[in-house]
């Protein structure tokens, strides 16, 4: 393994086992602002919310994550569940300007190869970025207190080449009598 590549792996091991505001982090890897793309959205018998949406960076429009979510709207405070439901917003970016706390309960994380990629019900599914090889993800639950129950299940691919997209961007930047370039 080269040290790109190791610092690939490093980097994408911090995104699947951090347990904080993931696109926060995301953000701060593609240096670069996202914008959340909801893809679809539909009610699931029992009241519940499936969503499926993008991380999408503002500058050049590339795929970062690909995101499946089931919403249990019993469990999401209502002001949230408008904004994320019916408004159409990201996940991420309500918690953030809202300042909501939120606990994570992690379910499963680390890479699976394109055939073996599944959604919350474990079928097959397909991603929008298209990598092939090996795809790094997390699954992990949101519980909003007061609340004990679930309000968000989430499960997050992250698009390999966003990393090594964003090396290539870094590495063009030099430095110039103590200025960046």
């Amino acid at each position: 393994m080269g040290d790109t590549n190791r610092l690939e792996w490093i980097i994408f091991q911090l995104l699947v086992t951090s347990n904080s505001r993931t696109t926060d982090l995301l953000e701060l890897i593609v240096m670069d602002r996202l914008l959340p793309i909801v893809a679809g959205q539909s009610e699931l018998a029992g009241g519940e919310i499936w969503r499926e949406s993008f991380l999408m960076t503002e500058k050049d429009q590339r795929y970062v994550s690909q995101n499946i979510v089931r919403i249990n709207p019993n469990y999401v405070p209502p002001a949230l569940l408008e904004r994320i439901v019916r408004e159409g917003e990201g996940i991420g970016h309500v918690l953030r300007a809202s300042g909501t706390s939120d606990q994570r309960q992690m379910i499963r994380n680390g890479w699976r190869r394109t055939e073996e990629i599944v959604d919350l019900f474990g079928q097959p599914y397909q991603l929008s970025f298209g990598e092939a090889g090996w795809i790094p993800f997390k699954e992990y639950k949101l519980i909003f207190p007061p609340y004990e129950q679930c309000g968000a299940h989430i499960l997050e691919y992250f698009n390999p080449d966003m990393l090594r997209r964003t090396m290539e961007s870094a590495l063009q930047f030099t430095v110039k009598e103590g200025e960046l370039v």
